[in-house]
């Protein structure tokens, strides 16, 4: 992994590492809950350079179409699995022959 962050970005592997450990102590950043989430399942090192890398990439992204930086939120990702989730169950039953409307509950009062 860390020659690869080298060969593609030409940066050395423990600035990003150090940057993406810093965004993993946010609290309120969709990055630092994406650190929360990756380390337990690969791990302290792993998710530190896996944020590192998400970090060039967003770096990357800004600098080629000149924008600015827009944050997510600490609950960006929740929503869009929530939303990929949705749409793959309605594929499947779509595909096992059913027509289904989804219609949100009500709240409760």
């Amino acid at each position: 992994m860390e020659r690869l962050i080298e060969r593609c970005c030409g940066l050395d592997v423990h600035k990003a590492m150090e940057a993406g450990g810093a965004a993993g102590r946010t609290k309120r950043t969709a990055l630092g809950a994406r650190y929360r989430r990756l380390r337990g399942h690969v791990g302290h090192g792993r998710a530190v350079l896996a944020i590192g890398r998400n970090i060039l990439e967003i770096a990357y992204h800004l600098l080629s179409e000149q924008t600015t930086y827009r944050e997510l939120g600490i609950d960006y990702f929740d929503r869009y699995r929530a939303e990929r989730l949705k749409r793959r169950s309605l594929a499947e039953l779509q595909r096992l022959g059913y027509q289904v409307t989804l219609a949100p509950l009500p709240t409760a009062a």
